[in-house]
């Protein structure tokens, strides 16, 4: 019993010891430059700071190729599938097996390559999709042994009984788990990158978790600073890494985008209120006394020329901010990448910003003009577009209430109801807008009716099932609402 204890006693004390001084493996993804003199320019900096590994995404040209395998490096190699959604395997199923073919025919000759990643932030969590992938991934290691197979996430799967390693895309809305030794991507931070850093490569040498990293960031980082490339060759290489720890800087101040829109367009409102009379003086009956205000407007009473331009032009800025703050509250940053992969337009938040902007400018210009037409009289554009954009005054309240909350980290579930509520007003205020055209403006209420708030509806259902039923859009959303 007491030799027991002894043997266990130092076997626990030898694990201990090697965890402690094992070597962290880090590898950089790595985006091969066009001229070789680039190539090999790049592949020296990366061996001078002692990182064991490249990842790189493509077909490389053999010229280039054969300069990375001749430095050493252990090669991993990426395939171009980037967010795949839930039904992916149903739809592009033979695209993917030709993927796999092309990349393991090719790189399937050099030795250097140890590793190939299949995808990156799938629909794991969907049970079909899962066992495809683990299916197709069975055939890929039984045909290509000497490939260690992964995949990228954000998230941890908890079975383990996969033919792959889950490689964890580390944000600052991701933690690590403690005790997970996968593979872990590193993101700098925006301040303290360097004590970040030295930080995380502690945590991983004390467990032998290999720490990856993006050349795009790490490069310019290493050319501006030696220390980086001194820290990452010092837990790369050393059995028993020591590194001072800099020092802490304060944090600088982010700039918020979502914020400074909202002041600006509360600035807007009040300037419009305070240079418009007549404006300051009907919103209010507009709210509170809907019938009189409606009757001045349709016996022309009172007209509004400048301030519809004005409303359209406010109310569109004002959907755009909806936009972009809503895709900073409840998309993560895989998310809003698994966006811009699949709507280029929408990749930048200024691309976000327009795309609510003209949206709505369009689709207000669109109905005016359908309402109008409607009447079947020539002159009531202008009566059509306050019907049509003053019910938007609640998207100043919907936007202001998702913008505090977003900054603030309030409820999601009150975020996502602020959405609902959005669209549900943009999409509503035609049908109020046509029950108040219906009555004196038009010659034919019924045929008015028909023409509009019939049709409408009509428009809005086909839509919606023809994209339901025959769009990747259900698919794309989900997934990247998930990530």
């Amino acid at each position: 019993m007491i030799n027991k204890a002894i043997t266990s006693t130092i076997i626990l004390l030898a694990l201990l010891f090697i965890s402690a001084s094992a070597q962290v493996q880090t590898a950089v993804f790595w985006d091969v430059p066009d001229r070789n003199e680039e190539v090999l320019n790049n592949l020296s900096a990366i061996e001078e700071a002692g990182i064991h590994s490249v990842i790189i995404s493509g077909i490389i040209e053999p010229s280039r190729y054969t300069l990375i395998h001749n430095s050493g490096l252990d090669v991993i190699v990426q395939m171009p599938v980037y967010f795949p959604h839930r039904n992916f395997f149903s739809l592009h199923r033979e695209t993917f097996n030709q993927i796999v073919s092309r990349y393991t025919d090719y790189y399937g000759a050099f030795d250097s390559v140890s590793g190939l990643i299949l995808l990156k932030h799938g629909a794991l969590h969907h049970e079909e999709f899962f066992e495809d992938l683990s299916y197709k991934a069975v055939e890929i290691a039984a045909s290509n042994p000497a490939l260690k197979l992964y995949l990228i996430d954000s998230r941890i799967q908890e079975s383990q009984n996969h033919p792959f390693e889950i490689v964890l895309q580390k944000t600052q809305d991701v933690s690590v788990p403690d005790g997970f030794n996968s593979p872990v991507i590193f993101s700098f931070p925006r301040d303290n990158k360097l004590i970040s850093l030295n930080r995380f490569l502690s945590e991983s040498n004390q467990i032998s978790r290999p720490v990856w990293m993006d050349w795009n960031e790490l490069g310019p980082l290493m050319e501006s600073d030696s220390r980086f490339a001194e820290l990452i060759r010092t837990f790369s290489q050393d059995d028993d890494p020591i590194f001072p720890n800099p020092r802490t800087e304060p944090d600088s101040y982010e700039f918020s985008w979502p914020v400074f829109l909202l002041i600006v367009t509360w600035l807007f409102f009040a300037g419009h209120f305070r240079y418009f009379p007549k404006y300051r003086n009907s919103i209010f009956r507009y709210f509170f006394n809907y019938t009189f205000f409606t009757k001045d407007v349709i016996e022309r009473l009172v007209r509004f020329g400048l301030t519809n331009v004005v409303l359209l032009l406010k109310f569109s800025f004002v959907s755009g901010l909806v936009f972009l703050a809503g895709t900073n509250a409840v998309l993560s940053p895989a998310g809003f990448e698994a966006l811009g992969h699949y709507y280029p337009a929408l990749s930048t938040h200024t691309g976000i910003f327009f795309a609510g902007f003209v949206g709505c400018f369009v689709l207000h210009i669109f109905l005016i003009i359908w309402l109008s037409a409607a009447t079947f009289r020539a002159d009531i554009f202008s009566q059509t577009a306050v019907f049509q954009l003053w019910p938007l005054h609640l998207t100043l309240i919907i936007v202001t209430l998702m913008v505090t909350l977003d900054v603030t980290n309030g409820s999601q579930v009150v975020i996502y109801g602020m959405i609902i509520l959005f669209f549900a007003v943009h999409a509503g205020v035609f049908f109020l807008s046509s029950q108040t055209m219906a009555t004196e403006p038009t010659l034919e209420p019924w045929l008015h009716h028909l023409l509009t708030t019939i049709l409408y509806a009509a428009l809005l259902i086909t839509c919606s099932v023809l994209i339901i039923s025959y769009t990747e859009i259900p698919y794309i959303s989900e997934l990247i609402l998930s990530l």
